[in-house]
């Protein structure tokens, strides 16, 4: 967008607010609202239809339920997708494994307060929605992030990345279930902030309006062919500012 280094603050993601201010539900309250028994570790499962891949939604989804299948000891919420092209087709699916299997109960939606509460006590997050990359890592569970979704975003050290394919997403759950990555998840940093991202963002303004500066220099990335060593042609950038009108 042309904005200057300068001008530019990483001052995380205001969804993590939730968090820090959330009155969570307790384990019993939240097993009597969604009517499902939490006796034993429980993923919290969620797939959206995966845009920016060629593959089918629905062929991703059952490579995730079929992998979900190889772990009859836990128990998953499983909430639908969103209302993205391939999204019905996700829900349907995930409908039927969800009444083949007593462990396993779909939701359309949870809503915050029943989602973060039930992010509070689960074992790990599955499947590319961004809560996996957001929030789950506020409490330091690990996060199984399938397919390409999420793909560039920063992302914790207590997410484990896969494709949607069943031996590779059963491996990866296996990695998270580990106590050694578990004890990974419990040190690792949010890179999305602790809670304060709108504090920050008011202090931020209130220091700018003190002295503001409408004008804007627009900051160019000029690129020009190069080698290295091998011969191969690459492209290298060299970032200069040059004033823009409105």
């Amino acid at each position: 967008m042309g904005e200057a280094p300068g001008r530019v603050f990483d001052y995380g993601d205001v969804g993590v607010e939730n968090i820090r201010t959330m009155d969570f539900m307790g384990k019993k309250e939240l097993e009597e609202s969604i009517e499902f028994s939490l006796d034993r570790p429980y993923a919290c499962v969620t797939f959206h239809p995966p845009t920016m891949e060629g593959t089918e939604a629905a062929s991703q989804i059952r490579e995730v339920l079929m992998a979900l299948e190889a772990f009859p000891e836990m128990k998953f919420i499983l909430t639908k997708a969103n209302a993205d092209s391939g999204g019905q087709e996700i829900n349907e699916i995930m409908d039927r494994y969800a009444k083949e299997h007593e462990n396993w109960k779909c939701f359309p939606s949870l809503g915050v307060r029943r989602y973060l509460s039930a992010l509070k006590y689960c074992e790990m997050v599955i499947g590319n929605s961004s809560s996996g990359i957001v929030e789950a890592p506020c409490f330091h569970i690990p996060t199984v992030n399938i397919g390409s979704r999420q793909e560039g975003r920063l992302q914790a050290e207590s997410i484990i990345n896969c494709p949607p394919a069943k031996k590779e997403i059963i491996s990866a759950v296996k990695r998270a279930k580990s106590r050694e990555f578990q004890d990974i998840a419990k040190q690792a940093v949010n890179p999305y902030g602790n809670g304060d991202t709108s504090y920050r963002i008011a202090a931020e303004l209130k220091k700018y309006l003190k002295s503001p500066d409408v004008r804007k220099n627009f900051y160019d990335v000029e690129w020009r062919e190069t080698a290295d060593e091998s011969g191969t042609g690459f492209k290298e950038s060299g970032r200069h500012s040059r004033p823009q009108r409105f």
